[in-house]
């Protein structure tokens, strides 16, 4: 689950600011930091790579990302996530907080806790507009994470951060 979390992290990173993007497209990283910011909900899935392909390692939850900018600096910031079982949100299975920042054509997700490696996600491996974040994420090893995001407001913060 903890790979899961990172690539919803990563995920909700790369947002442009209401237009629709294709992986081709040129991306503004400060536009991207801009729609970045905010409050991310949805399905994450985690892949290991064996040999050439990805096969999915049975890693799927739920998860709830808020990105928080740096003053007047947004092109990075603090973040939270939280993973849940499944979208009724009432079983959480993990919980982490995180650095961002935008570098050149990626986001890098600096998760605080032990054991915890950073995420990248690059601009063209995401699809997305000011509502929704799709792409995949990817942590250097042999995992990737696939997401798709919908930006919501999350009011239940304090249920599950002590």
């Amino acid at each position: 689950m903890k790979k899961i979390f990172l690539f919803v992290a990563m995920v909700a990173t790369v947002a442009l600011l209401n237009v629709s993007c294709k992986k081709d497209d040129k991306k503004d990283p400060q536009e991207v930091a801009n729609n970045l910011i905010g409050e991310w909900q949805g399905y994450i899935s985690g892949y290991k790579k064996n040999n050439s392909q990805w096969d999915f390692n049975n890693e799927r939850g739920y998860a709830v990302i808020r990105f928080l900018s740096a003053g007047n600096n947004n092109k990075s910031g603090m973040g939270n996530q939280l993973e849940f079982k499944n979208e009724h949100m009432t079983e959480k299975t993990d919980y982490a907080e995180f650095s961002w920042k935008i570098e050149d054509d990626k986001v890098r997700i600096s998760y605080l806790a032990d054991g915890w490696g950073d995420v990248y996600i690059y601009f063209n491996d995401v699809e997305l507009n000011s509502s929704v974040f799709k792409g995949e994420m990817f942590d250097y090893t042999d995992h990737k994470y696939v997401f798709d995001l919908t930006k919501k407001t999350f009011s239940r913060w304090d249920e599950f951060i002590q």
